[in-house]
């Protein structure tokens, strides 16, 4: 059985292919880049494997970058697993006390921990829920902001327009708030406001 690690990485990623069983390194680091023709020249090394052998891939969720790899794996129709990749830094200190890190031994580190942990094959995952999932995240992120951004003008109003909240009932946000706080955002402006900025 092959057991082939992954280190994941915003540009490239490192691979080591090692026998399981006899802890041989069938093939030592290799790099391939985060793209298209990297995920090609990743499979092209894959399938010239023996084809006898069971191949456990595994690699660290490490943010986004590893999502169109795995997209890639997918379509190839090439089983992998997702690790924690707290418990992969576990297991690193449980092997060595050294400070040692680069992208070569962590490929190797991975590929050790996973030949001793159950291997549980990704859920197959289509490109367009992975999408869905990033914008359902972005529009957490909006919300988040934009929250922030209200307490923020909240805060200032209380010092320099406490009265508006009052006028306004409350809602900041209407459409009214905006426009004078656009257009008549100092106390000057607001003092020289005559019957016509009230028609507008």
């Amino acid at each position: 059985m092959y057991v082939i690690g992954i280190d994941i990485s915003k540009y490239k990623h490192d691979c080591v292919i090692v026998d399981e069983y006899t802890g041989e390194i069938i093939r030592d680091v290799f790099s391939f880049d985060n793209s298209r023709a990297g995920f090609n020249q990743f499979t092209e090394m894959y399938r010239s494997l023996d084809p006898k052998e069971i191949k456990r891939i595994g690699f660290e969720a490490t943010g986004h970058y590893q999502d169109n790899f795995k997209v890639y794996l997918e379509w190839s129709g090439i089983g992998f697993m997702e690790l924690n990749a707290l418990l992969v830094h576990k297991f690193k200190n449980s092997q060595t006390l050294r400070g040692v890190k680069t992208d070569k031994t962590d490929a190797r580190l991975i590929a050790s921990y996973l030949s001793k942990i159950e291997f549980k094959p990704y859920p197959k995952v289509v490109y367009n829920i992975l999408a869905l999932r990033s914008l359902c995240k972005r529009h957490f992120d909006l919300i988040n902001e934009r929250t922030k951004y209200l307490i923020r003008i909240t805060n200032f109003l209380d010092r320099t327009f406490p009265e508006l909240k009052a006028f306004l009932k409350g809602n900041i946000k209407s459409n009214t708030a905006m426009y004078l706080l656009h257009n008549y955002g100092v106390p000057s402006k607001i003092a020289n406001m005559n019957s016509q900025s009230y028609e507008n």
